[in-house]
């Protein structure tokens, strides 16, 4: 077995994970608050990191100069795991997952236009039916988007 079989085994593992939390929060977020699933979620991941840290004795050090911006990604981090599973809760789930799987389209096209990328005309063919795809999985209109 190649690395890059085991790699490929190894995401789509990952996403099949990733798939059922969605839906097994979908499903408890019905009798649990929203607040109560993430002090959760975070409790659980924290214990895993901390183990992970131990097993490896993996020790990070930072200069005193990017704890401000590990703070920072940490609070954007945070406000979109909310936002996420907020949307999560009140979406259907193919909407949520279309317009998650529109990320990588819209970093690139960000990139390109903000801080100046060269994305050549392969890519933002790319970009544009990946865009048409997800429109064609959203059907533009306003249902599932009440909230």
């Amino acid at each position: 077995m190649t690395d890059n079989f085991k790699a490929a085994l190894l995401m789509m593992g990952s996403l099949a994970f990733l798939s059922f939390n969605d839906v097994a929060i979908k499903a408890v977020a019905m009798v649990v608050p929203l607040a109560q699933i993430i002090v959760l979620r975070n409790a659980i991941t924290s214990t895993a990191l901390a183990f992970v840290l131990t097993r490896t004795r993996g020790a990070f050090r930072l200069a005193r100069r990017d704890w401000l911006l590990v703070l920072l990604r940490a609070i954007g981090e945070a406000g979109a795991a909310y936002f996420y599973l907020e949307g999560l809760i009140h979406m259907p789930f193919a909407n949520l997952v279309a317009i998650l799987q529109s990320a990588p389209f819209v970093v690139t096209l960000a990139a390109a236009l903000f801080l100046g990328e060269s994305v050549g005309w392969r890519r933002i063919t790319a970009i544009l039916v990946g865009f048409l795809g997800v429109l064609l999985i959203l059907r533009p209109g306003t249902e599932g988007f009440d909230i």
